[in-house]
């Protein structure tokens, strides 16, 4: 079953549930509207928590893939590479004057 499918049937059943509860209960149309935006309110709460752990968990695997990849590079570095230093002063012949021509 394809997820169309199971979004379907599970509309299906919330409809049908919330139409024999109505009937059940004998609320008129605008008692039930404000039950139903509560209802409703519930399920956003519950889908910004479920998208939050989500993008926690993602976090922690990008934070724990960042760490591996630092200490790989880190085995990758070369002493030569970290002792290298530019030099500090440049060479008096390239301060000197221009050449005439």
């Amino acid at each position: 079953m394809n997820l169309a499918e199971i979004m379907e049937n599970a509309k299906t059943k919330v409809n049908e549930s919330v139409m024999r509860t109505l009937e059940e209960s004998n609320l008129p149309a605008y008692l039930a509207e404000g039950i139903i935006l509560g209802v409703l309110a519930d399920i956003r709460e519950r889908k910004a928590a479920e998208m939050l752990a989500l993008a926690n968990n993602d976090i922690q695997k990008l934070q724990e893939e960042r760490t591996k990849l630092l200490i790989e590079l880190e085995k990758l570095k070369t002493p030569e590479a970290e002792s290298v230093e530019e030099p500090a002063e440049t060479p008096k012949e390239k301060k000197g004057a221009k050449k005439d021509g």
